[in-house]
């Protein structure tokens, strides 16, 4: 799952990096490609080290909704990484060189650490910060060793996202799971149905009162085809 997720989200970076290069290999001469597609993949690299370090677990659980935000970004923003790094190489070698006097080198040179510096402040900044703290909290949430008082604890709390991790928790109590499963919330509902620890009962019902028609049809679905009952 993790894997195929990484192959579809390197489909941007990868594509402007490799035909960006041909392209301005087109107009720069002097560009040596090998190195700039060396570096820009090893920028791209640590990018998705990066990102394996802080989502992979919750991509795991399948807590779509708190990590969908992330994933949409995470192509462009690679890319504009890569981008600049690149430049950077780009513009130092032009440099030492000694033979591109041109102030546009030395400009692009300036802009590519000024967003480097801004690239890891930023990265710096969000692992201190509380939207990283609860996104802790939701990874521990879905864990299958997640304390039983924590999972109650949070399974009260109004953040959905706290709610879709205790659903997604195999080991939550099932008094724990039949309430999420009469939650207000639609997509909480949804999630529910997925947990082995709702009753076959609960489902059944669900699939003939759900207000919703997306839920009616998960649980429905999941009788069918994960629980074999007709």
């Amino acid at each position: 799952m993790i894997a195929i997720i990484y192959a579809g989200l390197s489909i941007l970076p990868l594509g402007l990096l490799i035909f960006g290069s041909i392209f301005l290999k087109t107009r720069f001469k002097n560009l040596n490609v090998p190195v700039i597609l060396s570096v820009g993949i090893v920028t791209l690299i640590c990018e998705f080290l990066f990102f394996n370090s802080q989502y992979a677990e919750a991509i795991d659980h399948k807590l779509w909704n708190s990590v969908s935000t992330v994933i949409s970004y995470f192509p462009i923003w690679a890319s504009l990484t890569v981008f600049w790094v690149c430049t950077f190489i780009f513009s130092v070698t032009e440099i030492f060189k000694f033979k591109n006097k041109n102030h546009l080198i030395k400009i692009s040179m300036l802009i590519a650490i000024s967003w480097i510096s801004f690239r890891a402040y930023n990265l710096s900044a969000n692992l201190n910060s509380a939207d990283h703290e609860i996104f802790k909290t939701i990874t521990m949430l879905a864990k299958s060793d997640c304390p039983e008082d924590v999972i109650r604890k949070f399974a009260d709390d109004k953040n959905v996202d706290y709610q879709l991790a205790v659903a997604a928790n195999p080991k939550a109590p099932a008094d724990v799971v039949l309430k999420l499963s009469q939650s207000e919330n639609e997509m909480v509902r949804f999630y529910s149905t997925s947990s082995a620890r709702l009753s076959n009962e609960r489902l059944q019902e669900m699939k003939k009162n759900d207000i919703s028609k997306e839920v009616r049809k998960q649980a429905e679905n999941e009788l069918e085809f994960t629980r074999l009952i007709k």
